[in-house]
């Protein structure tokens, strides 16, 4: 395990609580995590940064996560990374929205960390 690379995270939330929560939680299970805080931090840190996940809020000030995610998509580094997307809507057609335009799985907000460990696990493995 000691050569093994660590999976890499990039999360896109402006909450700096709750991307502390989550980044403490994640580095836990032995992730690597970067964090951006605004739309165009999120888009430079998605261009740069290859990852093994990206999570994404879809409120983020600045533009918003899908403008985020279809800048992102033009970049080869995390054109096809998974992405999970939290947020406050419980609305089907954001959620639909979001599916159309390639996100792989959606949490909504508040969540409980077994069940936001168990999303990551399932779209990254271990």
């Amino acid at each position: 395990m000691a050569n093994e690379a660590r999976k890499k995270i990039l999360i896109m939330e402006d909450e700096v609580e709750l991307v502390a929560s989550i980044k403490n939680l994640l580095e836990k299970q032995g992730y690597e995590v970067n964090a951006a805080y605004d739309t165009a931090a999120s888009i430079d840190l998605g261009v740069q940064e290859s990852a093994d996940l990206i999570i994404l809020d879809l409120a983020i000030p600045g533009g918003g996560g899908f403008t985020i995610l279809k800048e992102i998509r033009k970049s080869s580094k995390n054109e096809k990374t998974p992405v999970l997307v939290m947020t406050a809507s419980t609305e089907k057609m954001v959620k639909d929205e979001a599916e159309a335009i390639g996100v792989e799985g959606f949490m909504c907000k508040p969540f409980e960390p077994s069940e936001f460990m168990e999303m990551v696990k399932e779209l990254i493995g271990g």
